[in-house]
């Protein structure tokens, strides 16, 4: 789905507006049509495990000073500059009165300062960073850690999972998700690499839920297919994601982070549990509108989206669009 076919925001906001007052879409045989919200101004909800998370989770990446910004080197100095505190007050607050009740990653203490100062009720989803030398020992304080810090959603971390899948360790991610579900964590299994879920699944492993990037490739500076090398976002001997990055125009540059999205489909059709898609925009390059139509109409189930103050009240309307509208689907919404 090119995302330079799709009608601009505001004039997708004018029309979702009409199409929120009662437009519906039948549904086929093959396909089921997600059903609106009953409050137009909220997002709809799910369950995770026991866990009532909202559609539209908030992405903390454009919060922090290290937001994906491609070869533009200017953008994480602007994140330091634009993203004051009193600003990002402010996305919660906005997320909040939309309905969102989940932020992914992002600082713990904001979090913490938000619901403290604005009588907030922003759960924080944060992840568990495991490696090959972790005993059961110290997931357990790791796991431990998070439960006191008041966190009741978290996931083996996306970095940790590659790595790990890539070295032929998935008996760790296993040791891991059962750590935490013993620690009373709905504890779901995070991946960059689709390798990572189909390892996942053929080990038999049984996560509440999977975090697995997801966008379409039609934008500019998507990798050539003939060019997308798995795990190609660490660069050797490196644990950080974007490491990898190359001079080279058509490799690797912190701008493609689904590899195969229609590969992706296929597997997700087959997992038994939610999906919380992230990274559905690529990092700015697909439209919101493009972006969340893409994920939702091809299994996602939950989305993480990074959003700026100014984003959030636009992108739950384009959502809720969508789901006035009638998103068809052939993976069953799941949570």
């Amino acid at each position: 789905m090119p995302d330079g076919n799709n009608i601009r925001r505001r004039t997708f906001l004018q029309t979702t507006v009409a199409a929120s007052a009662g437009l519906s879409a039948a549904t086929n045989a093959s396909a089921e049509s997600v059903e609106a919200p009953d409050n137009k101004k909220e997002v709809p909800y799910g369950m995770i495990g026991d866990v009532k998370v909202s559609r539209l989770i908030l992405g903390a990446n454009v919060m922090s000073e290290w937001a994906h910004s491609r070869d533009l080197r200017y953008v994480r100095q602007l994140m330091r500059r634009y993203n004051t505190e009193e600003r990002l007050f402010n996305v919660l607050k906005t997320a909040e009165a939309m309905g969102i009740n989940h932020m992914l990653q992002g600082s713990a203490k904001l979090l913490k300062d938000y619901n403290t100062k604005f009588d907030g009720h922003m759960h924080h989803i944060r992840h568990l960073p495991v490696n090959q030398e972790d005993t059961e020992q110290t997931i357990k304080k790791k796991a431990d850690a998070l439960i006191q810090s008041g966190v009741r959603m978290s996931y083996v971390y996306g970095c940790s999972s590659d790595l790990l899948v890539r070295d032929g360790r998935v008996d760790i991610i296993g040791k891991a998700l059962e750590i935490a579900k013993t620690a009373g964590i709905v504890c779901g299994i995070g991946g960059h690499s689709l390798k990572v879920v189909k390892d996942c699944e053929k080990e038999g492993l049984r996560p509440a839920y999977y975090l697995k990037t997801f966008h379409h490739d039609q934008y500019w500076s998507a990798t050539p297919k003939e060019n997308r090398k798995d795990f190609c976002w660490y660069a050797p001997g490196s644990d950080i994601a974007d490491s990898g990055v190359r001079p080279e125009h058509n490799e690797f540059h912190d701008n493609m982070w689904c590899l195969e999205p229609e590969e992706t489909i296929e597997v997700m059709s087959k997992v038994k549990v939610p999906w919380i898609a992230y990274k559905v925009l690529a990092a700015g390059a697909i439209s919101p509108t493009s972006g969340f139509k893409y994920a939702l109409q091809n299994g996602a189930d939950f989305m993480a989206v990074g959003m700026l103050d100014y984003q959030i009240e636009e992108d739950v309307a384009i959502l809720n669009g969508l789901y006035a509208r009638g998103v068809k689907r052939d993976r069953p919404m799941m949570g």
